[in-house]
């Protein structure tokens, strides 16, 4: 939060918590959400709104964050220029081999060998990924930065 300059606090960020269950429609209504709220922070304060979209890669709808993140649009009507966007992605990271070998052994749904799953990013099986991310975009490639890991005791 903001602070306006009588000392009121200003809401000027949106956090969307995406997951896999995440839709479509749930994008759509974050971001109005998101245009109201900077509409309000626009003429009261003269402040842009940040609306931030969290695990952004763990959706299969994130072709929408792209269009909204990328082209500024949703569903091909443009965003209010009040508003911008910023988004973390989880990584592409792999089990360790072990892990892998104990996922098959142990059941748990994995009937097919990962080797042998249509589903893959890339080359690697969805299933070998520590989180179940999807493939971003070309033209979001290039706006990523990778900060690196966090260790146990900073997370």
């Amino acid at each position: 939060k903001t602070r306006s300059p009588d000392g009121k606090n200003i809401k000027n960020m949106l956090i969307m918590k995406v997951h896999g269950g995440s839709t479509e429609a749930d994008i759509i209504k974050k971001v109005e959400e998101a245009e109201e709220l900077a509409e309000e922070n626009k003429e009261q304060y003269g402040l842009d709104t940040v609306l931030f979209f969290d695990e952004a890669n763990t959706t299969d709808a994130i072709d929408l964050i792209k269009e909204v993140m990328c082209d500024h649009h949703i569903n091909g009507r443009e965003i209010t220029q009040d508003v911008k966007f910023i988004a973390a992605c989880n990584p592409y990271r792999k089990h360790s081999d072990d892990m892998i070998v104990k996922l098959e052994s142990a059941g748990l749904g994995f009937y097919v060998k990962a080797n042998e799953t249509q589903e893959k990013l890339g080359e690697i099986p969805l299933r070998q990924l520590v989180y179940r991310v999807f493939d971003l975009p070309p033209s979001m490639k290039p706006l990523v930065y990778d900060f690196g890991r966090l260790d146990d005791s900073t997370e």
